[in-house]
């Protein structure tokens, strides 16, 4: 299977059903509003990346990465990895 990591420039009611679905994955919180998930799209801060399998075109992932400046330059620290559970590397079968 392959995939495919894109990165989102919008919002779509497809991102947000996504998020309803993987953040209960990610632990017992609630499915960020679709204000918030508006915010984070645009935000000059951080950017959301959407991994998305090739043959379904489905959303099977998400990464939030946020971006800060410091005297030395530019860093950028990972958050809220979601891979779906039926991705998974122990439910891929030979």
């Amino acid at each position: 299977m392959s995939y495919r990591i894109e990165t989102v420039d919008s919002y779509t009611a497809e991102v947000y059903q996504a998020f309803e679905r993987l953040t209960s994955q990610l632990a017992d919180i609630p499915t960020p509003s679709k204000e918030h998930l508006k915010a984070l799209i645009v935000s000059e801060t951080s950017s959301l990346f959407v991994d998305r399998c090739s043959e379904t075109m489905e959303i099977v992932g998400t990464l939030t990465l946020a971006t800060y400046v410091i005297p030395t330059g530019t860093c950028a620290w990972i958050e809220d990895v979601i891979v779906d559970s039926s991705q998974r590397a122990y439910n891929i079968q030979p």
